[in-house]
């Protein structure tokens, strides 16, 4: 497997809504680290809507496995029949580990490889002891990690498309 790519910082930008942020961090900052979420929102838009805690996730002190079974029940029964899809995973690391690891970009990659349609994932660290939040996004051709800024917007915003 190739080494993971450094982190570059890029004009990426996260969008989500003020509901999805108190959301998140009233959720994973309550928690051990290792904890956290999906992020969701509407197709053919860049802004992140909703976000459901993974509370069946597997969780270790060095390590967050999503519930893929619960969150491909989710994007079948729920998302898709409401046109949103699947933007990204939000999850805490200890202290003084803000970006992905390794093992976070291994199962990137592996949803890269299932969805072909994608052509990012938005993979933010939580610093929960810190109150942190540290964004960033994951290129798939080439895979490259990219450190983003975070845009909370208003709940009432318009959903507007996507960049190309």
């Amino acid at each position: 497997m190739r080494q993971p790519s450094r982190a570059r910082q890029t004009n990426a930008i996260i969008r989500w809504t003020t509901q999805v942020h108190r959301q998140v961090m009233s959720t994973i900052v309550a928690r051990p680290p290792e904890t956290g979420g999906v992020l969701v929102g509407p197709r053919d838009s860049d802004l992140v809507t909703e976000f459901f805690f993974d509370q069946a996730a597997r969780c270790t002190s060095a390590s967050y496995s999503p519930d893929h079974e619960a969150i491909n029940r989710l994007s079948r029964e729920v998302w898709r029949p409401a046109q949103l899809e699947l933007k990204g995973f939000v999850h805490s690391h200890p202290d003084g580990l803000e970006s992905p690891s390794g093992g976070d970009l291994a199962y990137i990659r592996r949803i890269f490889e299932a969805n072909s349609e994608l052509r990012v994932l938005l993979a933010p660290i939580v610093s929960p002891t810190r109150f942190r939040l540290h964004p960033f996004v994951i290129q798939r051709t080439p895979f490259l990690t990219q450190r983003a800024v975070l845009q909370v917007v208003d709940d009432a915003a318009p959903v507007t498309k996507a960049n190309p």
